[in-house]
């Protein structure tokens, strides 16, 4: 659930704010004078967003790979060299 408070509101309301966020897993908006904006959420759901953000990266990872193997980009490598390597 969403919810968009102004920055007086979101002061004056913190403990509420915090709980919201926190126990109900709201997504809190808090807007500015000035236009800008900040998000507060729980870090249970900050933790979820940065591993779906890792996940993501991890999968564009494999479909270079994949690409690159699909396009014949690719260097044979034999047991004994991969053995090297952990040396």
């Amino acid at each position: 659930m969403l919810e968009v408070l102004n920055y007086s509101e979101a002061r004056k309301n913190l403990r509420q704010v915090l709980e919201n966020a926190e126990e109900k897993g709201r997504v809190v908006i808090v807007t500015r004078k000035s236009g800008g904006k900040a998000v507060i959420i729980s870090l249970e759901r900050l933790n979820e967003l940065e591993k779906a953000e890792r996940n993501l990266r991890y999968l564009q990872m494999l479909n270079c790979s994949m690409k690159e193997l699909e396009e014949g980009n690719v260097v044979p490598v034999s047991d004994e060299d991969l053995e090297g390597l952990s040396s």
